[in-house]
């Protein structure tokens, strides 16, 4: 990621994000486009492949609704300088972490209610449950036959590479896959009970989590890896089950 150099003519400075395959490029590009407005002459900010998309548009409706200017055609945004106007904002709950409570609701025929998540979030992840879901492996374990993720490169240069932990993860539990560059394929088969190694990455913790409604007896090398995100999420997730358990 290029720092901005110096303005020119009163046009806004520019700044091009570009491919990191480190942690992290997305929360210092959603913080970059926030502190925009506070510069002189406002950034603009050019996104090469390598960003979701989706994210970034989270962050900019949340700086208009603060009072910011922000445009973005494509993949170039622009944002004026400007302050922020104080006001009372609601968060979302985050759908990335709901989405294992979808998923369990899902493989064993329950309901579950998120409150203040509905259908006009701008969260992507709950827009494309139905891909993120067998994504991180919640589901089709209990297909009818091999399913074939695909165009999901990203996953590689997440907390770990979770294409090959989902990988391992699935093949401990008894599970076949494949895997290339930008895929996972899943081979249902007879789950077993394993120990799970999550490479310190909490989705992989929960998504297992999932599975293991089907599969009692799955572990995990290092179950607080899940206090990243939601420290409380075994104690809430077995809370539904005897939720739906008692009917």
């Amino acid at each position: 990621m290029a720092l901005p150099g110096p303005s020119w003519r009163g046009q806004p400075e520019p700044v091009v994000a570009s491919r990191c395959p480190a942690q992290g490029p997305l929360p210092a590009l959603s913080a970059l486009c926030m502190m925009a407005p506070g510069t002189r002459n406002g950034l603009r900010i050019e996104i090469l492949d390598g960003v979701s998309v989706p994210y970034v548009e989270l962050t900019l409706a949340m700086m208009r609704e603060f009072g910011a200017s922000v445009s973005r055609q494509g993949s170039r945004i622009t944002i004026a300088p400007g302050t922020y106007q104080a006001r009372e904002y609601v968060i979302e709950p985050d759908a990335s972490t709901a989405s294992y409570f979808f998923a369990a609701a899902a493989v064993t025929g329950n309901t579950v209610t998120v409150l203040g998540l509905g259908r006009h979030s701008r969260q992507g992840d709950l827009r494309f449950a139905t891909e993120v879901l067998p994504a991180m492996g919640c589901d089709v374990t209990v297909a009818d036959g091999p399913v074939r993720i695909t165009d999901v490169a990203n996953c590689r240069v997440k907390e770990s590479d979770r294409i090959d932990a989902m990988s391992s993860a699935l093949g401990a539990c008894g599970i076949a896959t494949g895997t290339g560059p930008d895929w996972l394929e899943i081979i249902p088969g007879l789950l077993r009970a394993a120990t799970v190694g999550t490479r310190a990455d909490h989705r992989i913790a929960m998504s297992m989590s999932v599975l293991g409604i089907r599969t009692p007896g799955i572990r995990f090398d290092d179950p607080a890896c899940v206090s990243k995100t939601f420290p409380g999420f075994y104690s809430a997730f077995a809370g539904l089950q005897e939720a739906w358990q008692r009917g």
